[in-house]
C-alpha cells in the first residue's frame, strides 16, 4: 500500500505579500488623485452658486437700476453686509424673489469660500484674486489650495 500525498490548492505567504504591496502602490497613486478631483469638483460648484449670484445680480440691476451693492459679503448663512436694497440682504432678496435658486451655503463644499456681489463692478476680492471690475467673485479661504479665485465681469464671463 502506497500512501498519497495530498496537495492543499491555495496561495503562498509570498504570493500574498506580492499582491498586497500591489495593492498599497496602487492606492498610493490613487488618493491624492481623488483628493484632487474632490478638490476641482468643489470648486467647479462653488463657480456654478458665484455664476447664479452674477446673473441674479445682473437681472435684479436691470429691473431695479436705483439699486447700490458696493461691495457685499455672502455670509455662509446667505445674509449679506450692509446692502442698500430692500430688506437690506440682497442675496435673500434675490431667493426671495426668485432671481437666483436657494443656495444652502451651509452646505460643507461651499464653507470653504468667500463670495462677494456688487452692482458697481467692486466686488472686492482684489485682495485674493488681483482682479477688478468683478459684479461676483469668490475665492478661496485656504491660500494654499490649487483652485483659489474666480468672479464673474458685467457681460457675465466667468473668469
Amino acid at each position: 500500500m502506497s500512501k498519497k500525498i495530498k496537495f492543499c490548492k491555495g496561495f503562498t505567504l509570498v504570493e500574498v505579500i506580492v499582491v498586497v504591496v500591489i495593492s498599497l502602490i496602487v492606492v498610493s497613486f490613487s488618493v491624492p488623485v481623488y483628493k484632487k478631483t474632490q478638490e476641482k469638483n468643489r470648486y467647479r460648484a462653488a463657480q456654478g452658486v458665484l455664476v447664479d449670484l452674477a446673473n441674479g445680480l445682473r437681472m435684479l440691476t436691470a429691473e431695479h437700476p436705483n439699486i447700490s451693492i458696493t461691495s457685499a459679503a455672502v455670509s455662509s448663512n446667505g445674509d449679506t453686509g450692509t446692502a442698500n436694497v430692500p430688506a437690506d440682504n440682497a442675496v435673500h432678496w434675490m431667493m426671495t424673489h426668485e432671481y437666483i435658486n436657494r443656495i444652502n451655503f451651509v452646505d460643507s463644499k461651499y464653507l470653504r469660500y468667500s463670495f462677494k456681489i456688487s452692482t458697481t463692478g467692486q466686488a472686492s476680492c482684489a485682495e485674493s484674486c488681483g482682479k477688478s471690475n468683478a459684479i461676483a467673485c469668490m475665492y478661496d479661504v485656504n491660500a494654499l489650495a490649487e483652485y483659489q479665485c474666480s468672479w464673474v465681469d458685467f457681460q457675465g464671463t466667468l473668469h
